[in-house]
């Protein structure tokens, strides 16, 4: 994770988007958490992108798993 934090700051200081970081760090970073705790796939990598658009910043985080999310039921 502190990879991925370290990378959208780096991101946001290129773009001089220091004003959103601590929100834009956060989602990344709970983006990135999600994808390593819930897809772990032993020899495989999280993979993060982030693209600057008119609006603000698209964050992607592709995870490891083959398998398609399904929804958590509560309980």
């Amino acid at each position: 994770m502190a990879l991925a934090r370290s990378q959208m700051r780096k991101a946001l200081a290129r773009w001089d988007l220091a004003g959103i970081e601590e929100r834009t760090v956060l989602v990344a970073s709970e983006l990135v958490t999600n994808a390593v705790v819930h897809a772990r796939v032993r020899g495989r990598e999280v993979a993060t992108r982030y693209l600057r658009l008119d609006g603000g910043v698209r964050i992607k985080v592709h995870d490891a798993s083959d398998e398609r999310p399904g929804a958590a039921h509560a309980g």
